[in-house]
């Protein structure tokens, strides 16, 4: 039987180390350093958003997926923190086959149905630039309000493209 939260507090009072073993088995206290571990229902609307979003990508117009998702209905209880929905995000679509591989589009629209489904006002931002060959670039990031710039983007993938401004699917 799992301990209580007044179990948990007293271990976290007293400090005893059984105690503090036990809680961290148990899920209610996360071990030093590590996050809590994800409950069920997060990890599924994790992978549901990863399996539907792609397909949705491929099966209709890309600006009536955007507004689709920036009319997700926001539920911020139990949000999973920005940063591990990303990683998941990540780890999920660089695993998966033919259309739900990893593309930035892809990411992009995941990410920010998560994000507005946590409760945070998250758009899908298209921009271009031009290759060194010439030739034409186009990326897809995540912009968050209250955040400077790209939002969760890994390294510099958003240096130097150029804002794609209208398109109809502002979130």
């Amino acid at each position: 039987m799992p301990p209580s939260s007044d179990a948990a507090v007293h271990a976290l009072i007293s400090l005893d180390p059984r105690a503090l073993a036990a809680l961290a088995c148990s899920g209610l206290v996360a071990r030093a350093g590590a996050p809590a571990p994800l409950r069920f229902r997060q990890k599924a609307e994790i992978a549901i958003a990863c399996a539907l979003v792609p397909l949705l990508l491929e099966l209709l117009p890309a600006t009536r997926v955007l507004c689709l998702i920036a009319s997700v209905p926001p539920r911020p209880r139990d949000a999973v923190p920005p940063e591990r929905l990303a990683l998941h995000v990540d780890r999920l679509l660089l695993r998966a086959p033919l259309i739900w591989h990893h593309t930035c589009l892809r990411r992009a629209a995941t990410l920010v149905a998560l994000l507005r489904r946590s409760g945070r006002d998250a758009r899908v931002v298209l921009g271009v630039r031009r290759a060194e060959t010439g030739e034409l670039e186009a990326h897809a990031w995540v912009e968050c309000a209250g955040e400077d710039g790209p939002y969760l983007e890994r390294g510099e993938e958003a240096r130097g493209f150029v804002r794609l401004e209208g398109g109809g699917a502002e979130g």
